[in-house]
């Protein structure tokens, strides 16, 4: 037996982490520890990848390869974890806390991150950032000043301007329309 890391694209809430257990629990893997996107794991000498790749894709997961992809993954992972798992953003900037998440320089990750995908890692956060906030105002349970400051914005202006830059539609009228769609998550 040896220990591997293997780093899941598509991983992007708890479902996720447990359908991805279910997976390597059904290939007899032992000791397996799923976080979004990396999943550590002993694998006997006997082990056939290509299984657990099918298996994978049978879920809509895909094994990721090249170390470009591999950060990208991670960068990903980091951003659901920043808006949509901790309870309080932190007092530091998204680049610093990417930074200290990553263990990389926020500069690799970004140019990595434009050039590995058809988005800029800016553009990804506020897409993530966006959706949150369409969860949240759909609770109705915060006002929309609070959302901002929970999801890190410097004013409700900003905030507003952002999400009818996205969404082609004013806070005020998403709210009064909670039909409107969100997306999910791997969509982004």
């Amino acid at each position: 037996m040896k220990s591997k890391t293997y780093i899941i694209r598509n991983m992007v809430c708890q479902r996720c982490v447990e359908a991805v257990e279910e997976v390597f629990a059904s290939m007899d893997l032992k000791d397996t520890k799923v976080e979004l996107g990396v999943v550590e794991t002993l694998i006997p000498d006997h082990f056939f990848e290509e299984a657990l790749q099918e298996k994978l894709q049978n879920r809509g997961f895909d094994l990721v390869k090249s170390k470009e992809e591999i950060l990208v993954e991670k960068t990903k992972a980091a951003i659901v974890k920043l808006v949509h798992l901790l309870e309080e953003n932190p007092l530091l900037t998204n680049s610093v806390w990417l930074e200290n998440e990553l263990q990389e320089n926020y500069q690799k990750i970004s140019r990595n991150f434009s050039n590995e995908t058809d988005t800029t890692l800016e553009k990804y956060l506020i897409l993530h950032k966006i959706e949150k906030a369409k969860e949240l105002i759909q609770y109705n349970q915060l006002s929309l000043e609070a959302i901002a400051y929970k999801l890190a914005y410097k004013s409700l202006s900003h905030f507003s301007k952002q999400f009818k830059e996205i969404e082609k539609i004013s806070l005020s009228k998403f709210r009064k329309n909670l039909e409107s769609k969100r997306k999910r998550l791997d969509d982004l």
